[in-house]
């Protein structure tokens, strides 16, 4: 009996050892710990993530607050900007009327079109491109009013002079343009110039040309040399208009006559050699170049001015005529008055 009792003893003692040695137990604290269930913070499969949407919520909302003061400043700065200062204008104005400020006009443009070209689809930002172009229009009809009034007070700004484009002007000046050319062809065959065509009896294109530049020959009176760069001149031409030989070809290389067909005009007066057409050219532009291109060459030699040294060409000046050179020539307008205002009686 007194075994047991010892043993039962000696149990207790321990427990109670092994007790006191446990975690948050003491002896000396008498109270006792708060249990998880006890506590005000929440768990469970949603604890931690409530917490995280409210941190979205609140990144959301500080957010949506800074968008909003940034609006409210951009509008008070938009309030504060003067679109009509080119220096403070920008896309966002619009077009906006750049009075007679042309840098001013083509930054506009540059940047509406910017625009335009990055929102085709926006009707808002399409439109103010074409204010743009409105009022670009208005400019160049305001100016079409301005120089059609020029036009007809100032007669050296008057190109229909010698240009009639109504029916009943070109009649009027039709004899008198005829009566010119005339006379410019025959200073040409007065001075014994003459048309040069290059020409390879294997060129179909020289062959097809050929009906045409004869025309022109027989209409202008200038005579017409074939030079043969094949040894064969084109059928049509007698062995006096023919040219073959190695001076054929020399002068080719001369005149730079990489392809052919190619047609020269030769003046001998001034040993120049002009070059009228290459290729296929209607019967029409021909004529017109040896008018224009011998008119050029007789005025440099009016004035003196020589052809570049080494060079085929005659000197050339092609500097507009006045309205008196113009009337001189009984083109579309006849003399009135001289420079000084004096009146002349030109028989």
């Amino acid at each position: 009996m007194m075994k047991t009792v010892k043993a039962l003893t000696l149990n207790s003692a321990l427990m109670l050892a092994l007790f006191m040695s446990l975690p948050g137990t003491s002896a000396a604290n008498d109270k006792e710990p708060a249990r998880e269930w006890q506590t005000p913070n929440e768990h469970g499969w949603f604890w931690g993530e409530r917490q995280k949407w409210e941190e979205e919520q609140k990144r959301i909302e500080e957010e949506n607050a800074a968008k909003q003061l940034a609006k409210k400043e951009q509008e008070e700065k938009e309030k504060e900007k003067d679109c009509k200062n080119p220096d403070e204008w920008d896309v966002t104005c619009g077009f906006v009327y750049p009075d007679r400020d042309f840098d001013f006009s083509q930054k506009q443009l540059a940047e509406l079109t910017k625009q335009l070209a990055m929102y085709p689809d926006d009707v808002k930002k399409v439109e103010q491109y074409q204010r743009f172009v409105h009022w670009a229009v208005d400019q160049a009809a305001t100016a079409a009013g301005s120089a059609e009034w020029n036009i007809v007070q100032n007669q050296d700004m008057n190109p229909f002079i010698d240009n009639p484009i109504s029916a009943f002007g070109r009649r009027a000046a039709g004899m008198e343009i005829m009566k010119n050319n005339k006379t410019v062809f025959e200073d040409i065959v007065d001075q014994g110039g003459m048309l040069v065509f290059f020409t390879r009896h294997d060129c179909i294109y020289c062959h097809k040309a050929y009906p045409l530049i004869r025309i022109l020959s027989d209409r202008s009176g200038i005579p017409l040399h074939n030079a043969s760069l094949d040894g064969r001149c084109l059928d049509g031409f007698d062995a006096e208009h023919c040219y073959v030989g190695e001076d054929v070809v020399l002068s080719a290389q001369v005149l730079q006559v990489a392809m052919v067909p190619d047609l020269f005009l030769f003046l001998p007066k001034d040993r120049g050699w002009v070059r009228i057409s290459s290729g296929l050219e209607t019967l029409d532009v021909m004529e017109s170049r040896i008018l224009v291109f011998f008119g050029a060459a007789k005025k440099a030699t009016k004035k003196g001015i020589a052809r570049v040294s080494g060079s085929q060409q005659p000197a050339v000046d092609f500097t507009s005529s006045d309205i008196y050179e113009r009337a001189q020539k009984a083109i579309g307008v006849a003399v009135g008055s001289s420079k000084n205002l004096e009146v002349k009686n030109e028989e």
